[in-house]
């Protein structure tokens, strides 16, 4: 698991003081990790699919009141959007579960909902993380890639890393919610899998089984060392 690389863009939502009939599109650098934000502005509806065609945004951050947020992500995944972070906290169990099984299959990784969203410092940050709290890795680590389901200690442990000194490979906060989009052992893969990570945190939460289902998931298949 890793935030895409090569300046992503995501895409946001804001109107100009004075309407104009057409929406624009600009694009900014949000942040030291180099996403790339476009901003769609006016008062026309601008659709992700437009917004995809005109800019080349892969990415779809939602920030949406709970009660749009299953239309905002829907909207995401029949524009074939290749991530969408879901920030929103609130969001009904029964919607969550409805736009994760409507993305099966459709090309759409869903992060969250209720979580920070994913950061790979250095390279990009999509989500409410802080990134001056993450260490960016080093070339020959040892780094660590970090999956959680809390947001308070996500950033904790982020923040302990770089007081030691000790790179963060990608840091994915999959919420707390009963349906996330990502889960434990989507991650536990990924870094298994992924060179740039040595060792593997997990960071737990209480409610549901999914824990246990991660540590079984680790005795078979995780090979580098655990903490969680």
């Amino acid at each position: 698991m890793r935030a895409p690389t090569g300046r992503p863009r995501s895409i946001l939502r804001s109107r100009m003081a004075t309407p104009s009939p057409e929406p624009t599109f600009t694009a900014r650098v949000l942040d030291r990790d180099g996403l790339v934000v476009v901003m769609l502005r006016g008062e026309a509806d601008v659709t992700v699919a437009e917004a995809m065609e005109k800019t080349g945004a892969d990415v779809s951050v939602v920030f949406v009141p709970p009660a749009f947020a299953k239309a905002a992500v829907v909207e995401a995944i029949d524009a074939g959007i290749g991530l969408a972070v879901v920030i929103t906290e609130g969001i009904p169990v029964q919607d969550s579960a409805w736009f994760w099984t409507y993305s099966r299959g459709k090309g759409t990784r869903i992060i969250g909902p209720n979580c920070p969203g994913i950061i790979s410092p250095g390279k990009c940050n999509i989500g409410i993380t802080a990134g001056e709290i993450a260490q960016t890795p080093s070339p020959d680590g040892p780094n660590v890639g970090i999956v959680s389901r809390s947001g308070t200690l996500t950033y904790q442990a982020l923040y302990e890393l770089k007081q030691k000194g000790i790179g963060v490979s990608t840091c994915v906060g999959i919420g707390g919610d009963p349906v996330p989009g990502t889960n434990f052992i989507d991650c536990l893969a990924e870094f298994q899998a992924d060179p740039e990570t040595h060792a593997i945190m997990m960071i737990g939460e209480i409610g549901g089984s999914a824990e246990e289902e991660a540590a079984e998931y680790i005795k078979a298949n995780v090979t580098k060392p655990m903490s969680a």
